[in-house]
């Protein structure tokens, strides 16, 4: 492959990769080099490659930054970009903090032991993970709903038929008096 098509390729993969991660980038020719300048919130780096296929990653050190340098090392040890998560997905917790005040800490911790599980290859434990966060969160969901109601006979009749059950039917039971519910949460 000549230096153009090594050029050419990297470039090619470089900016799949940005538009899969859904950052803003702006694309420029630049003395011997194809430019991409690329940002995520408040988060700006500059890429590089020139005509010998070498990819430059620039910028102040950021999440953004380090995720662009693994794309970097992958395109140049001609490794699969699909195995490096997703930026979204890597900032997931963070996200659920940043947005639901008081979320269950076990439940973004679960999440974050799903990552990892993730990116050692271990699929079922990420599964798992993902499950236990997930029902975690159902938990909460009918407790909360629960709680709610203001009603104590009602409240009572509800819990009754929700203890010991599995969370299957625990859900079951949930939305089926979610939906009989006169008062509803708007949104």
């Amino acid at each position: 492959m000549n230096a153009s098509n090594i050029q050419d390729a990297n470039y090619t993969q470089m900016v799949s990769f940005i538009e899969r991660n859904n950052f803003t980038f702006q694309e420029k020719e630049e003395n011997g080099a194809k430019r991409i300048d690329v940002q995520s919130g408040k988060n700006k780096c500059c890429i590089k490659v020139y005509s010998t296929g070498t990819i430059q990653v620039q910028g102040s050190n950021s999440r953004l930054k380090e995720i662009l340098e693994q794309a970097k090392t992958a395109i140049e040890n001609e490794e699969a970009l699909d195995e490096i998560l997703p930026f979204e997905i890597e900032r997931f917790p963070n996200v659920l903090r940043e947005t639901i005040a008081d979320i269950d800490l076990v439940i973004v911790r679960f999440i974050e032991e799903a990552i990892l599980s993730y990116k050692a290859k271990s699929l079922l434990g990420c599964a798992f993970l993902l499950g236990s966060a997930s029902e975690k969160a159902i938990l909460l969901l009918i407790e909360t709903y629960g709680n709610a109601i203001d009603d104590d006979k009602n409240r009572t009749k509800f819990q009754n038929r929700i203890k010991g059950k599995f969370i299957s039917k625990a859900f079951d039971e949930f939305k089926i008096s979610f939906k009989s519910s006169k008062n509803k949460p708007d949104g």
